[in-house]
């Protein structure tokens, strides 16, 4: 897993901005690597996938996006996310011809009018491991029409039973394994589409040291700073210096509160005869 970050924020004005911060870890299977890929990726001159989970299964569905796209100027938030999700269930279905319905050389489209022919034994089976079939992958889908968005996508749930949930109004988002910390320290920080430039990539930074302790986050980070017209460039040493800034100012327990706790505590015999 992972832990992808993606802020809207302003430079000269509100929404011009979208950093990305993300870890560069993979695992497959026994073994991993902490400095082993970027993880924003391009797809559109002015649109951007962080991605998180079964990484391996990301260039099908980012090379149908980038496809469709290829020649287009601009593209809407509304384009950007149907392509998505039109290019996210394609792999699914793919995913369930290739790992169920192969053995009888059909395809999805063609089991389901063959019940008849299979029985019902058959089908009910194979319709039960068609359910667990499910993208490995999902999408942080950041980028510019005429303001900035954020949207993720992945499989509906219950909570959420659509592949999308838009981020634009809380204007940050994060997905992968470290993704609730991450949240939470954004939360803390009062995050939001008109904080400044600077102060959001340092709390983006810091909600992804935050998530470190999550399964399988990496140490090392990367950053992205994304404007409609230029990607805006740092030293590749801006994280590690950030981190050692926020390991100095971490929270820690003042001295007055320890004292306000002592002081609070009652006695046992007072204790005793109050209750």
């Amino acid at each position: 897993m992972t832990v992808c970050i993606a802020a809207i924020c302003q430079e000269k004005k509100a929404r011009d901005t979208i950093v990305c911060v993300s870890d560069m870890k993979l695992s497959q299977h026994h073994y991993s690597e902490d400095v082993a890929t970027i993880k924003t990726q391009w797809v559109h001159k002015h649109w951007y996938a962080m991605i998180a989970g079964v990484y391996g299964q990301r260039q099908r569905i980012l090379y149908e996006v980038r496809e469709k796209f290829r020649s287009a100027s601009d593209v809407s938030l509304r384009q950007m996310e149907d392509a998505f999700v039109c290019a996210y269930q394609r792999y699914g279905r793919q995913l369930v011809n290739e790992s169920v319905l192969a053995p009888y050389g059909l395809k999805l489209e063609e089991f389901l009018g063959r019940r008849e022919d299979l029985g019902d034994a058959i089908f009910e089976r194979l319709w039960g491991e068609i359910g667990r079939i499910k993208v490995g992958c999902e999408f942080l889908v950041c980028g510019f029409d005429s303001e900035a968005h954020i949207f993720a996508v992945s499989n509906p749930t219950t909570e959420n039973p659509s592949f999308v949930t838009y981020h634009d109004d809380l204007g940050f988002g994060t997905i992968g394994s470290g993704a609730y910390l991450a949240e939470s320290s954004l939360y803390a920080y009062r995050q939001s589409y008109i904080t400044s430039m600077d102060i959001t990539i340092y709390q983006a930074c810091a909600a992804k040291f935050s998530s470190e302790t999550a399964t399988d986050v990496g140490d090392a980070t990367h950053i992205k700073v994304i404007q409609k017209e230029q990607i805006l460039e740092y030293k590749t040493i801006l994280p590690r210096e950030l981190k050692d800034i926020w390991q100095m100012n971490r929270p820690s327990v003042p001295d007055a509160a320890s004292k306000t706790i002592e002081g609070a505590r009652e006695s046992t015999e007072e204790s005793k005869e109050s209750s």
